[in-house]
C-alpha cells in the first residue's frame, strides 16, 4: 500500500475497537504500556506514545517477510529479535489491514475453544 495524504491511518482508538470486539480479551497496564491478552496470554501491545503495534505473528519466517516486503510499516527492536512479534508503524496502516494483523494475533494466542469454528 502506497502511503499518501489521502490514505486511511489506523489509532490507538482503532486499536481498542477492534481487539475488544474478539471474545475475552483483556486490556491491562504492563510497565506502563497498554497492553492486551487472551487467556492470559499477550496478543499486541501499544508503544511509542501509542503510535506503534507490538503484535504476536506465527513464526519468524512470516515476521522476516513482513520486514522485507513492507520495511516502510513493519520494524523490530533488539528486545523483539528472535521472537514471533512485529512492530507496526499505525500511521502507516489502514484499518482494514489492521483488524486483519490483529484477527490474526488473536488467533495465535487464544485457546481453541474460543476460536471460531471456521478457523479451527
Amino acid at each position: 500500500m502506497n502511503i499518501d495524504e489521502t490514505s486511511p491511518m489506523s489509532t490507538a482508538a482503532d486499536v481498542r475497537r477492534i481487539v475488544t470486539s474478539f471474545p475475552e480479551v483483556i486490556e491491562e497496564t504492563i510497565e506502563d504500556i497498554p497492553s492486551f491478552s487472551v487467556a492470559g496470554r499477550m496478543f499486541a501491545r501499544l508503544r511509542e506514545n501509542e503510535t506503534v503495534l507490538a503484535f504476536r505473528v506465527r513464526d519468524i519466517d512470516e515476521q522476516d517477510m513482513l520486514l522485507m516486503a513492507e520495511s516502510q510499516k513493519y520494524f523490530i527492536t533488539p528486545s523483539y529479535e528472535g521472537r514471533p512479534i512485529i512492530l507496526v508503524r499505525l500511521a502507516h496502516i489502514d484499518p482494514e489491514e489492521l483488524t486483519q494483523l490483529l484477527t490474526d494475533a488473536w488467533e495465535i494466542r487464544a485457546p481453541e475453544e474460543l476460536k471460531p469454528m471456521s478457523s479451527t
